[in-house]
């Protein structure tokens, strides 16, 4: 997919400058001088391509009982691609990449309700290529860093933070759980927080 100057700016204001209004891609259309129509229609074609993968918020793993580990496997390299297919299909893994390592080749991210079980869930997935040497390195601090790609001048920009061991659970907000799945991915639409605020029991225009 070409990118022209026109994407760019739109992508440059979708990472950086996303508005949570009532209607964000208006705002972004005033913006760039261009119409809400257009902003909708090429932000879906960016996210139909796989230039984008989501608009949404993320929750910290803890405040939903989970446990994250970084998963180091000896892979074969023939059957590389077919473990990452599998790897992937986990919803909970967020990274995977290959890596030179004198031992450990492909390394994933992924979390569970404990680490017996995130153990589990990997061994079982990785015994199905016959591959049972793998590590398990849990998470013992979370460093966030805020990956935001600089389309104009080139450099990626990033911002760290160390995450709170101790956070909130999802419970005590008193919000639904699905309050925080839809905020995970909102709709490429005029109005994307209509239906995440009535979870909350609130007036988008309030």
């Amino acid at each position: 997919m070409e990118l022209n100057g026109k994407v760019r700016a739109l992508l440059m204001e979708l990472q950086y400058n996303f508005p949570i209004t009532k209607r964000p891609f208006l705002d972004i259309a005033k913006r760039l001088d261009e119409d809400e129509d257009w902003v909708i229609s090429e932000t879906r074609n960016l996210v139909n391509n796989g230039v984008i993968k989501r608009i949404g918020a993320l929750v910290n793993y803890r405040s939903r009982g989970l446990v994250s580990a970084l998963i180091g496997a000896n892979v074969p390299n023939e059957l590389i691609d077919e473990v990452a297919r599998a790897v992937n299909s986990d919803p909970q893994v967020s990274h995977n990449f290959v890596r030179d390592h004198p031992r450990y080749n492909v390394w994933f991210v992924t979390k569970a309700r404990s680490k017996e079980e995130l153990v589990a869930k990997v061994s079982n997935t990785l015994s199905r290529f016959g591959i049972g040497d793998f590590v398990a390195l849990t998470a013992l601090r979370t460093y966030k860093i805020d990956v935001k790609f600089d389309l104009v001048s080139g450099v990626s920009r990033t911002k760290a933070a160390i995450l709170p061991l101790n956070v909130p659970s999802i419970e005590s907000t008193g919000l639904p759980m699905e309050f925080f799945r839809r905020l995970r991915s909102i709709g490429i639409e005029k109005e994307p927080f209509n239906e995440i605020a009535n979870l909350a029991g609130v007036d988008v225009d309030g």
